[in-house]
């Protein structure tokens, strides 16, 4: 598979999500049938999170920086912006970028298709792995998306200058 096929992609990030979608939500419910919804769901997250993390270093390639600064400058990439999210900026800062997504086209999209407990795991399980994998420096504190019924995702990521890149990362 090319990895760069994303580069060349001619659709948005929510056509790719609901494509994956349309495969993975039959797998992982034939899943849970099989060997339980709860180790169905741990495989499902483990992948998520390595294919996130991969994604994250791949985006700290096109950035000449690895900070917080080269993570907002190409927002666009990782966060699928555009229409697919609402964001309201909170604080645009050296140190800190924090936003809140006030609607989010995949958590309506998983609702949708009766999967937002995938939808978790699919989307919004991305965003702590994919951060990791650009740089062990950048930490994001999240308590809650629309995903899990929330008014709007609170995504506040801060600079931990002091950090070891990829001191941050779990097993």
């Amino acid at each position: 598979m090319d990895t760069d096929s994303s580069k060349e992609r001619s659709f948005s990030l929510l056509q790719q999500r609901g494509i994956e979608a349309d495969v993975l939500i039959p797998l992982i419910r034939n899943l849970e049938k099989a060997i339980g919804k709860e180790k169905a769901h741990e495989i499902a997250r483990n992948t998520v999170i390595e294919i996130a993390r991969e994604q994250g270093r791949r985006f700290s390639e096109l950035s000449d920086r690895k900070d917080l600064d080269g993570f907002r400058q190409i927002q666009d990439t990782w966060s699928g912006a555009g229409t697919d999210l609402e964001i309201e900026t909170i604080e645009d800062s050296p140190e800190r970028l924090s936003f809140n997504v006030t609607n989010c086209r995949f958590a309506q999209m998983f609702k949708t298709l009766g999967a937002t407990d995938l939808g978790s795991i699919f989307s919004c399980g991305r965003d702590f792995a994919l951060s990791e994998g650009y740089s062990g420096d950048i930490q994001l504190t999240r308590t809650q998306t629309i995903m899990e019924g929330a008014s709007f995702c609170d995504f506040r990521y801060s600079s931990s200058e002091n950090s070891v890149s990829g001191s941050s990362e779990e097993s």
